[in-house]
């Protein structure tokens, strides 16, 4: 089975024009490449096709952990001059955490590949 090299927002596009007489592609939601993948299809998908697919470079996800250091600098700085923090700082603290550990395990990872 033939397939285009590009997948849309619904599915996966496939070249059918030696199938079927009137459409030359489909697109096959995840629920049909599942039905093909039982019945003995399946599509080969390298490692290029996949590093494509990705919306974000390094560039984008740098400049979210430059932020998110940037705020952390600062909450630092108010309770070194004993200035009070807020709760919503304290509670972006938490959040700020939690993403610098997401960054640093999924940092080489595609966006929006799955």
């Amino acid at each position: 089975m033939k397939y285009g090299d590009y997948v849309t927002m619904g599915g996966r596009v496939l070249n059918v024009g030696d199938l079927h007489d009137e459409y030359s592609s489909v697109t096959v939601m995840p629920e049909g490449i599942i039905t093909l993948a039982k019945e003995g299809y399946f599509f080969d998908v390298s490692d290029e096709f996949i590093t494509k697919k990705s919306k974000a470079d390094g560039v984008p996800k740098l400049v979210v952990v430059l932020q998110i250091t940037w705020v952390m600098v600062q909450i630092a700085a108010r309770l070194a001059a004993q200035l009070p923090v807020t709760i919503l700082e304290g509670h972006a603290l938490v959040y700020i955490i939690t993403a610098l550990g997401m960054y640093a395990h999924w940092f080489n990872k595609p966006l929006n590949v799955g």
